[in-house]
């Protein structure tokens, strides 16, 4: 069995969009997958967050690896939680997320263990989430 091999302009032009769209996927993962595993300049300054709504709070948990305690702050105006601070190695860094109406300023409490600071948001007791029951015909 023989192989076949076409060099026509049709080919060279598939050949140039295959590398082309390497080029670009190999720029993106660079940019995107560094970043996220907290290599790149992103991470340094914007600290990973996830946000979880409960029916009574929201948790927000921030990822601070190699950030002590003791030089992070965080801070709660007008319904903006912001957390800033420095780390080894890492530089200053601010993250500020605005949340919703509805929330207990008074009972916010935070900690952090193992690198991960966690805030607990209370909601007010009007915020809270309640079943409404659906009236209908039977």
């Amino acid at each position: 069995m023989s192989i076949v091999t076409l060099n026509g302009p049709l080919n060279a032009s598939l050949r140039a969009m295959r590398d082309w769209d390497a080029d670009l996927e190999s720029l993106f993962d660079h940019l995107l997958l560094d970043r996220a595993a907290g290599r790149g300049r992103y991470a340094e300054i914007y600290p990973r967050m996830d946000v979880v709504e409960r029916d009574d709070a929201w948790d927000v948990y921030a990822d601070l690896p190699g950030v002590r305690q003791e030089d992070v702050d965080v801070s709660l105006t007008s319904n903006v939680l912001t957390i800033k601070g420095s780390g080894e190695g890492r530089g200053a860094f601010e993250r500020a997320l605005t949340l919703p109406e509805g929330i207990d300023a008074e009972k916010v409490s935070a900690s952090m263990e193992n690198g991960v600071l966690q805030l607990h948001i209370p909601k007010t007791k009007a915020a809270a989430a309640r079943k409404i029951e659906i009236k209908g015909n039977k």
